[in-house]
């Protein structure tokens, strides 16, 4: 069509079009910028509650969740779980081990990261290392939990060529040996934590075995007393390590603020592993115990993350459309437990049928619907069913009051002067069958405690209902003055060693085995299993102990509940499987 008006038409038309299409554009642009979401908290600085306050900060004897929350941001491991993927990763280390074997001596070889650098400047090398666990090995000091983890080593040999180079070896069989050496606590650095050089006069082997000469005991002796002062465990200006952040502030029971470093090493590897992220400017970790102040804190939006919040709270606060569109409200699968110690040394206790008895007195699908919302799962042992070594046979127990009553009957327990409780002659002495059951300062451990005694009550056991804070909770722990008591712990991505829980050396007023579980047959299997590096007979061993946990019942196992965390939404990331399911330094500003 050669019409020139309809030419200069056709023209003036796609003008129009051009700018129509543009103004579009300018239009969703505009509207687009409407969308971006304000919030009432802004910045990169975050502040978390935390549910109790930290204990210390010693390297050898944080193994709560919230001091480790701590200690893993301000100090460095070898190398420990990706808080992501949850596996293994280098963190001061170049690469993961170069494992040999000969002549029935496996050898450990590991390179210390070139650019690893102490604060001050100075190189991190192997010495660092070997002093972290000679400090670990004094035999002055007070036994830590993970000093069991490293007594396999037998030589630690540093490159003489080159000092970010060492090796350990050991002829004695460990199937965590790798992860032992890795992450069973980070690096000291040497200058500081034995500023005078005294580890130096000593070898490994030596401290390991105990053969000090007497005039050096005074030496020990004195470095010991350091090392467990409060320089060492709570000033900010001896605490922290080669991580990148920096504590520069305790107020025990009020605040932990960590400050992000200007010129961290650790930069020149941003985003290789969750241990190499190190996003928010600073950490403000708040204790508050009292759930009734954590949630109208949080309600008054003072928080960036919260964890372990009750589950009630946590989906009543979801609910709330004010927070919903500010915070993210996770609910991942967890490594976490939540169980009952029962304390077999407790006169009524000792008897495995009145063990067996309360764990019938719970009624486990009610506490998972009614105390944690449905926000968990069932669990009958240690052993999550996702490894190969999980026992399939055992059932979960049911909650059955008449099935409890009869084995107390068969235990020997009645109503002899019908009172309404049971009771029994034990040591020549009528004994009525009344339990300690200490709770902590959760509303959940509480209402847990409250389903059991109206079901207990109801067959004749007499349970008093002890409330205590965190430190009085401790202490009754220490003195395994209690019969009956609620707690959580962790499960390990990897193989396990239920030695720290379980063994009889770790009935120790700190150790883990709270229970009192145990004798020479059970430490002869778990030193077994762990020495056992046969897949097929070591998951026989596993399976073999989980059968003799069902039976003894020293814990009710009750549920693993989801991670229960919330993070706010101007943030991407920060959430994870591994206890306390947050992972701080991947927190990134969108």
């Amino acid at each position: 069509m050669n019409n020139p008006n309809f030419r200069i038409m056709k023209g003036i038309l796609s003008v129009r079009y051009v700018l129509f299409f543009a103004f579009l554009f300018v239009f969703q642009s505009c509207t687009k910028e409407t969308e971006v979401k304000t919030y009432d908290r802004n910045g990169n600085n975050v502040v978390v509650r935390i549910p109790a306050d930290i204990r210390t900060l010693n390297p050898t004897f944080a193994f709560d969740a919230y001091s480790l929350l701590i200690l893993r941001t301000i100090n460095q491991y070898l190398a420990t779980y990706d808080l992501e993927t949850q596996k293994i990763v280098p963190v001061l280390l170049k690469d993961l081990a170069t494992i040999s074997e000969e002549d029935g001596v496996v050898s450990y070889s590991m390179e210390i990261r070139q650019e690893a650098k102490w604060d001050d400047g100075s190189e991190i090398t192997a010495n660092d290392v070997l002093n972290s666990y000679k400090m670990l090995f004094n035999p002055i000091s007070k036994p830590s939990p993970y000093k069991p983890y490293l007594d396999f080593i037998e030589d630690f040999e540093v490159d003489q060529a080159n000092p970010k180079k060492f090796t350990i070896r050991s002829s004695k069989k460990f199937i965590l040996a790798e992860e032992a050496i890795y992450m069973i606590m980070p690096v000291h650095q040497s200058s500081v934590y034995d500023a005078d050089g005294v580890l130096g006069k000593f070898t490994l082997s030596d401290l390991m075995k105990g053969e000090i000469a007497e005039d050096e005991k005074a030496t020990l002796t004195a470095l010991s007393e350091a090392y467990f002062s409060e320089k060492f465990t709570s000033d900010p200006a001896f605490v922290n390590g080669s991580g990148p952040y920096k504590l520069t502030e305790w107020k025990p029971g009020e605040l932990i603020t960590m400050v992000k470093k200007n010129n961290w090493w650790g930069n020149a590897f941003e985003g290789e592993n969750s241990w190499f992220k190190a996003y928010p400017d600073t950490f403000s970790l708040k204790p508050v115990s009292d759930v009734t102040t954590a949630i109208q804190m949080f309600s008054n939006k003072e928080f960036d993350v919260a964890i372990s919040l009750d589950s009630k709270d946590f989906v009543s606060l979801s609910s709330n459309e004010s927070l919903n569109q500010e915070y993210n409200f996770v609910t991942d699968a967890s490594n976490t437990a939540f169980l009952v110690y029962q304390n077999m040394k407790s006169p009524i206790l000792s008897d495995k049928k009145v063990r067996q008895a309360v764990a019938r007195l719970y009624d486990y699908d009610a506490i998972i619907e009614s105390v944690f919302d449905g926000l968990g799962d069932r669990i009958n042992g240690p052993v999550g069913d996702f490894k190969s070594y999980y026992d399939k046979e055992s059932k979960m127990i049911a909650f059955d009051t008449e099935g409890a009553l009869a084995l107390l009957v068969d235990a020997g327990w009645s109503d002899t002067d019908s009172d309404g409780v049971l009771d029994k002659e034990i040591d020549g002495m009528k004994t009525d069958l009344k339990l300690k059951y200490v709770v902590g300062s959760t509303s959940a451990s509480e209402n847990i405690a409250l389903f059991f005694q109206q079901a207990a009550e109801e067959i004749g056991m007499e349970i008093e209902i002890i409330k205590k804070d965190r430190k009085g909770w401790l202490e009754l722990m220490q003195q395994r003055d209690f019969d009956l008591t609620m707690n959580g712990t962790g499960f390990s991505p990897g193989l396990d060693d239920f030695r720290q829980m379980f063994s009889t050396d770790a009935n120790t007023p700190g150790g883990q085995n709270r229970m009192q579980f145990g004798n020479a047959e059970t430490d002869a299997l778990l030193n077994a299993i762990v020495e056992n590096f046969d897949e097929k007979s070591r998951s026989q061993q596993y399976v073999e102990f989980q059968k003799i946990l069902a039976d003894e019942m020293p814990i009710v196992w009750l549920m693993t509940p989801k991670s229960r965390v919330v993070i706010h939404d101007r943030f991407d990331g920060g959430s994870s499987g591994l206890l306390p399911n947050v992972c701080l330094g991947c927190m990134k500003l969108k």
